[in-house]
């Protein structure tokens, strides 16, 4: 997989302009998956809340491209509706070792092999396999 960014300390995300923290400053709006084609995106937008002032970037998006895998695990009962958009975690994983949801690694870059895992404070995850992730944002 390559990517436009790096995965730093397993919650945010850094392009050569600018540091993203997932899990504190932006919300997951949605994933969708573009026409029917093996395009996915993965969007977050800046938190209304008062800590998240000072970001200038009000939306991303992470552009999944050759998306050959996905895998979604479901939020868990009795999560409440906040944690269902709060990141957790974000992380890249061995796509062998697709068996295993519940691991972090700490790796800025993914190898070419690896999937991308998201995790949330409601339980739920999103494991894409794909041939290339764009950050975009405005």
């Amino acid at each position: 997989m390559l990517t436009t960014f790096e995965i730093i300390d397993n919650y945010g995300i850094k392009t050569a302009d600018h540091f993203f923290d997932l899990h504190n400053n932006y919300v997951f709006v949605s994933m969708e998956q573009l026409n029917e084609t093996d395009e996915i995106v993965v969007l977050f937008k800046k938190s209304d809340g008062e800590w998240a002032a000072r970001e200038t970037v009000k939306e991303i998006r992470l552009k999944h491209r050759g998306v050959s895998y996905l895998n979604v695990q479901e939020k868990d009962a009795d999560a409440a509706p906040e944690d269902e958009t709060c990141l957790s975690d974000i992380t890249f994983f061995a796509r062998e070792d697709r068996d295993t949801n519940d691991s972090l690694l700490i790796q800025t870059t993914p190898n070419v092999t690896d999937d991308i895992l998201y995790f949330f404070q409601s339980g739920q995850l999103i494991r894409i396999g794909c041939e290339s992730i764009e950050l975009t944002y405005n």
